[in-house]
This record gives C-alpha cells, structure tokens and sequence, in this order.
C-alpha cells in the first residue's frame, strides 16, 4: 500500500476522571490523532493520553496484520517493524 496522504492533528481532552497531583489537578490532556490515506482507502488512529500514567488502558500486545497481503507483505511488514516498537504480527497465531 502507498500511503498518499497523511494527516496528524493535536488534539486537547477533557479526560473522564480527574488525575489528582499533589501540585495540581489535570482536567484535560493532549493527545494525537492520525488519518492516513492510500489504495482509496482510509484509515484513522490515536496516541494515548501522555501525560498521565496508566490512563489508558491501550497497550498493544502486537499490531496484527496491519498491511494488506499484496505480494509484497514481508517487506513491508518488515520495513514497518523496524519504524516501531509494538510488535508486529503476520498472523493470530503466535
């Protein structure tokens, strides 16, 4: 898949429950949200909260399959994989 677009907003949050501090109060926090487009398709994604520890509950095991299976999966699952953290993973059975 070539991407041909990418748009990344910055966004502020009221957050559910208040994180309480001895110095201060967070109401609200800053997060990430990505829309990326190629193939015509479009795909949407987002950061967890940063600035709060244990926040979310969004921590990813593994990302599985994330590319489409075109002949060129391996490469370009390979080549994501060295851009990220999060392992990825070409099948539910690991």
């Amino acid at each position: 898949m070539k991407i041909e677009s990418l748009d990344i907003y910055w966004v502020k949050l009221p957050v559910a429950l208040v994180w309480k501090t001895p110095s201060a109060d967070q109401h609200d926090t800053d997060t990430v949200l990505v829309r990326i487009e190629g193939d015509g398709h479009d795909a949407w994604g987002e950061s967890c909260p940063p600035y709060i520890p244990g926040y979310s509950a969004d921590h990813l095991a593994m990302i599985e399959q994330p590319l489409a299976d075109d002949g060129m999966s391996l490469i370009n699952h390979a080549d994501l994989q060295k851009r990220i953290e999060t392992p990825v993973c070409l099948s539910f059975r690991v």
